[in-house]
This record gives structure tokens, C-alpha cells and sequence, in this order.
């Protein structure tokens, strides 16, 4: 089944909704603390909220690219001061060879259609023993997520379109990556309104691409859950690392 999303319609939601997760930010920082970064590259940066913070802690050039040119727009007004351009992620990325320290996508993998060319591309963009990080959701992530809870018809959605971390990994070793290594991290916080206001507002892909029943359905949950003081949000994230 096709489930695309029209990026461009959807961006300035995307931006007033959606931001970076300090636990993500934090967790990266922490990895990569004893490497020599300079030069970072993400791919599908949306409005670039991961972006930015990372060029802010690491005090390092950057560059981003996403396939939406309303998302890149959102992210110069939201984010200003970055390397931004519009480019397809399945075609040829627009940098030159063995210049990027730290490659990574946050959130993108499940819309990849050719594992291989992707990081074929980042290992040619990458340095000489740069790093490709990729994070996204395990199977085990999606079926513990808050989203999974409060609108179940979504994960079967997500299973279809998500590969796994195996398929990723094999695609990295078959790209001669060395150093493969999968971290993770969990956040559990109680849900307040401005994080209500991102389920409300379909802020995640997914919630787009279940039935309309199934998603007044999941509201009404959350809604009587927050009234009886018994909802939390928990964040789960597979950090996938890899060595050019």
C-alpha cells in the first residue's frame, strides 16, 4: 500500500509542532564526545530543529537537505543560519566526496526505497572514518510507543513501512561499514497540553495515515486519560552507528 504524505501542505505544522528532543541531542552528544566533528550532514532535515542544535553544541559547519522545499523554507524562518537545500535522498547527494565527519537521519529510514544506494551515498560523502548514525524505531519501539497505545491502527502501518534494524544493519555491512553498534534511549513524561496539541494537530506521519474514527477515537482517549491524571508519553528511540 502507498502511504505518502504531502510534506509541503503539512510543514507549517510540522514546524510550530514538532522539535528536538533533548534526550536525542543529549544521547548523540554523549557518543560522539571523544570524536574530532566539524563538518555534519543531515538527511531529511525537515525545519532542521536537530540540525541547529547540534551545530549550536558542537560549533560546527553543517548542512541539511529534505525533498520539500515548503519544510526547507519553514526551517530558514524557524532555524536560520544552516546549510540548507532541497535534494531527493534517492537520487545523488549534492556534496562532494569524503567531506562530512558525522552523516546521520533522524526519523527518514522508513522512507528510503533503496537501502543500498542510500548508504552508498553517505559513505561516499563521509571522511575517512566518519560516522553514518541512523535513528529510527524497532519493531519493539513502535509496539511501546504512545502513539501505538492511544491509536492502535497505526501499527500495523508502521510495520509495513519501517525496516528493520537487521535489514539495516546487512545493508550497512554490505556497504563496508565497520563498527556497527546499536544504542538506544526512553523518555517517559506526563502529557500536558502542548504535546496533546501535537497528536491533535496529526504532528506524526502516522496518526495521517490511520481511519478518521481511529483517530477521534485515540483523542477521546487521551483526552479522559489527561482528566484522570494517568497519561504519559513515552519516547523510544534505536540509534544505529556505523564507521566509514
Amino acid at each position: 500500500m502507498d502511504y505518502n504524505i504531502d510534506y509541503n501542505h503539512i510543514s507549517a505544522d510540522y514546524s510550530i509542532y514538532r522539535n528536538a528532543s533533548s534526550t536525542v541531542i543529549n544521547h548523540i552528544l554523549e557518543k560522539i564526545k571523544s570524536k574530532n566533528i566539524k563538518k555534519i550532514l543531515e538527511i531529511g532535515c525537515g525545519t532542521a530543529d536537530y540540525l541547529y542544535a547540534l551545530t549550536q553544541q558542537l560549533k560546527c559547519d553543517s548542512c541539511g537537505f529534505d525533498n520539500s522545499g515548503s519544510m526547507i523554507d519553514e526551517a530558514n524562518k524557524k532555524n536560520p543560519g544552516l546549510n540548507l537545500s532541497v535534494n531527493d535522498l534517492h537520487s545523488v547527494f549534492d556534496y562532494n566526496d569524503d567531506f562530512f565527519d558525522l552523516v546521520y537521519s533522524i526519523d527518514v529510514i522508513h522512507y528510503v526505497k533503496d537501502l543500498n544506494h542510500y548508504f552508498k551515498e553517505i559513505k561516499r560523502v563521509l571522511d575517512k572514518n566518519g560516522l553514518v548514525l541512523t535513528i529510527t524505531d524497532s519493531e519493539e519501539d513502535l509496539e511501546n510507543r504512545t502513539i501505538t497505545k492511544y491509536f492502535p491502527e497505526s501499527l500495523e502501518i508502521e510495520k509495513s513501512r519501517y525496516p528493520g534494524v537487521y535489514k539495516i544493519v546487512e545493508n550497512m555491512k554490505s556497504n563496508d561499514f565497520k563498527g556497527i553498534e546499536i544504542t538506544h534511549s526512553e523518555r517517559e513524561c506526563k502529557m500536558n497540553d502542548k504535546v496533546f496539541q501535537k497528536f491533535k494537530n496529526k504532528a506524526f506521519s502516522s496518526i495521517r495515515l490511520i481511519s478518521d474514527k481511529s483517530f477521534e477515537d485515540g483523542i477521546k482517549k487521551i483526552e479522559k486519560d489527561m482528566e484522570n491524571n494517568k497519561c504519559f508519553v513515552k519516547e523510544l528511540y534505536t540509534y544505529i552507528w556505523g564507521v566509514k
